[in-house]
């Protein structure tokens, strides 16, 4: 991508390039706006600079969060694979005590 722009492609395609290279959320957007700033004028880069800090910053937190769900779902399952297996086994053990004690 750097080099095609570098090349003087002054065409949004590199940013679109990198962005299906790359698929991942909010890319093509982000790829978007990083052509309108290197198309726009001086005065407002510092603003749409901020701007894209702040999504950027949005878009980390939300693959933070996702990832982070995404872990405590795989514990939440192996906890409950653990606790049925646990209370499953208990049961058995307390049937096989019951019916060691009843003489069968």
């Amino acid at each position: 991508m750097v080099a095609r722009i570098e090349a003087g492609d002054s065409t949004v395609d590199p940013y679109m390039d990198f962005a299906k290279e790359y698929p991942v959320r909010d890319s093509m957007r982000m790829m978007r706006l990083l052509y309108r700033l290197s198309l726009g004028s001086q005065e407002n880069k510092q603003e749409q600079l901020l701007m894209f800090s702040r999504t950027v910053s949005s878009l980390q937190n939300k693959s933070r969060e996702q990832r982070y769900a995404d872990r405590l779902g795989a514990m939440e399952s192996k906890t409950m694979r653990m606790l049925f297996v646990t209370g499953g086994m208990s049961i058995l053990i307390l049937f096989a005590a019951m019916f060691m004690m009843m003489g069968v």
